[in-house]
């Protein structure tokens, strides 16, 4: 588990330029993946889930 306190400042770790807040999170230049790259990642998990039927399980937790 991590310990938030842990944590020694608010500027974004990767980019070391900006406070990292949600809208930076997703906006962060160093990012791996584009909003759009997420996207597609998701949409192509979450259809072999549908074909493996695990989905059905996942909403009812």
């Amino acid at each position: 588990m991590i310990d938030s306190e842990i944590v020694p400042s608010e500027i974004c770790i990767r980019c070391e330029k900006e406070v990292e807040d949600w809208d930076h999170i997703w906006i962060c230049e160093t990012n791996e993946f584009t909003i759009k790259e997420f996207t597609n990642i998701l949409l192509e998990q979450s259809s072999i889930l549908v074909e493996k039927g695990i989905i059905g399980i996942i909403k009812g937790v």
